[in-house]
């Protein structure tokens, strides 16, 4: 009966990881989005990095980000930094 269990949460497990992507992972596009002010500019794509660190120095943007929805700011900052807001909105 022990082992029915076992397997039984096991799959469930793995049904519900299937829904959720693995955020803790070295995904840079979920960082990207999430702190473009904490990441590492040498883990992106060559063609976003200099936007990013123009972006990183952005005194405007350091204010605007806490006190913004994720949606609102990258669509705010998308004509400034557009290949950087199109990689963060994808």
């Amino acid at each position: 009966m022990k082992d029915l269990i076992s397997e039984h949460l096991l799959s469930l497990k793995n049904k519900i990881g299937a829904y959720f992507p693995d955020v803790s992972s070295e995904n840079w596009e979920f960082k990207l989005t999430r702190d473009p002010f904490q990441i590492n500019v040498d883990i992106l794509p060559d063609h976003i990095q200099e936007q990013t660190i123009d972006l990183q120095c952005d005194s405007t943007s350091k204010v605007d980000f806490p006190n913004m929805d994720f949606e609102d700011f990258w669509l705010l900052y998308l004509l400034i930094y557009p290949e950087v807001a199109m990689e963060a909105a994808c």
